[in-house]
């Protein structure tokens, strides 16, 4: 007898949600379904800047503490929720200064002017023959084993982003990086730094990528190649002395460069002219220039834009989903459009206010109702005597108005005295 009930219970339950549920999707506007799916890809979008770094753990957490504050919330644990909201009120405000240049770096992202489209720039003889010089020179390095960070500057100024070094203003050569880069040579550790055709700085260090996603093979010099390359559009070279293997990092991601003189230089000229940085697997392998990203990176993008679509559904059902609750205000009555010329008497309602029932969400409707539902009479048309007219009304967006009690107001117009 027991677990019949139970069942009972459990269908009586479920058929309640559920109506709830289409009671609920009924009332869905199109902007309730846009407002979701805007919100839906810029979160995603932000996963996908942050997805494998420090400040996405972090995003984490500050979540996990705005969720237990609102669960405290409800189960009005007073002290509990405000301890939590001030722990999530102190993280929001210390990420911005721990991680500015995520933030900064996301912000460029967005930039309008980045999206619209550009053609390629040629590249002059002069450049051209510069890349061959640096395609030699990264192939003899690689041959001796002879580890090298090599930095060509795009757009982005990279003044805030670079430590130390040396200024040498020095036209590039195989010998000159040979002996850079050589392993007894005092500035060996740094990065040499290009500006135009000449090597403007050597020995110069680099911001290191905390990012978690860079596999753990990879050294210091890599790191300092990714952390560049994640803050601006400049391109990183890298020779590894453990593989002796030329790579390319830009924009947070890593490539396999040729290992032939001709085909890197052109491949480094490429990457030079280009408008924007490239996206480039993070896996891509010798031979190959854009090789396919594997099903279970799709199926991880798949989930989570799952995840991220029902949390933000969550959310917008907490804030703006449930329209069942209706309350009563009074507001006064705006008079718009009075002639100049006339003076006006407000007849009915008494007191100039109305009585408007507003549903909408709970969290709205004590917070907007009171305030910005609006009510106003239009006397544009309106003549002398007296003139029944319609009270016009307006809510918030989330909120409806249900009643307008009275819906019309009697207002009388007479002229002014003369003189007034």
């Amino acid at each position: 007898m027991l677990r019949g009930s139970l069942a009972a219970f459990s269908m009586t339950a479920y058929h309640r949600g559920l109506i709830d549920l289409m009671t609920v999707l009924e009332r869905v506007r199109w902007q309730d379904a846009l407002d979701v799916a805007i919100l839906t890809v810029i979160a995603f979008r932000a996963f996908q800047l942050l997805r494998g770094t420090v400040a996405l753990q972090v995003l984490g957490g500050m979540g996990a503490l705005v969720v237990a504050a609102i669960a405290a919330s409800e189960a009005e644990l007073v002290l509990t929720a405000y301890v939590l909201q001030a722990l999530g009120a102190v993280a929001a405000l210390a990420s911005v200064v721990i991680f500015q240049g995520e933030i900064r770096r996301a912000l460029r992202r967005v930039d309008p002017t980045q999206w619209w489209p550009r053609r390629r720039r040629a590249v002059s003889e002069s450049e051209s023959a510069t890349h061959k010089i640096l395609a030699n020179s990264l192939i003899k390095l690689a041959e001796r084993r002879i580890g090298a960070l090599i930095v060509l500057p795009r757009h982005d100024s990279l003044v805030e982003h670079l430590t130390g070094g040396t200024v040498i203003d020095a036209l590039p050569s195989v010998e000159l990086f040979e002996s850079t880069f050589h392993v007894q040579a005092p500035v060996h550790d740094g990065a040499a730094v290009l500006s135009g055709e000449r090597v403007h700085r050597v020995g110069v260090f680099l911001p290191i990528s905390t990012a978690t996603s860079i596999p753990e093979h990879f050294g210091t010099r890599h790191r300092a190649a990714f952390g560049l390359s994640e803050l601006s559009d400049a391109l990183v070279l890298i020779v590894s002395e453990e593989r002796g293997e030329i790579c390319l990092v830009s924009g947070g991601v890593l490539t396999v460069a040729p290992q032939e003189p001709e085909e890197l230089a052109l491949f480094i000229g490429e990457r030079v002219a280009a408008q924007h940085t490239e996206a480039v697997s993070p896996k891509a392998r010798k031979g190959e220039g854009r090789p396919q990203k594997p099903a279970r990176r799709h199926l991880g993008n798949a989930l989570a834009l799952l995840v991220i679509f029902l949390m933000v559904s969550g959310a917008w059902y907490a804030v703006a989903g449930d329209r069942s609750t209706m309350i009563s205000v009074q507001r006064s009555v705006e008079l718009r459009g009075a002639p100049q010329d006339s003076e006006i008497d407000l007849v009915e309602p008494n007191a100039g206010e109305v009585s408007v029932t507003v549903r909408g969400p709970r969290r709205l409707l004590y917070s907007k109702a009171q305030s910005e539902v609006l009510l106003w009479i239009d006397l544009d048309q309106a003549k002398r005597g007296r003139n029944r007219l319609r009270i016009k009304s307006k809510s918030p967006g989330g909120l409806e108005i249900v009643n307008v009690e009275p819906d019309y107001a009697i207002v009388r117009l007479r002229p002014k005295p003369n003189g007034q």
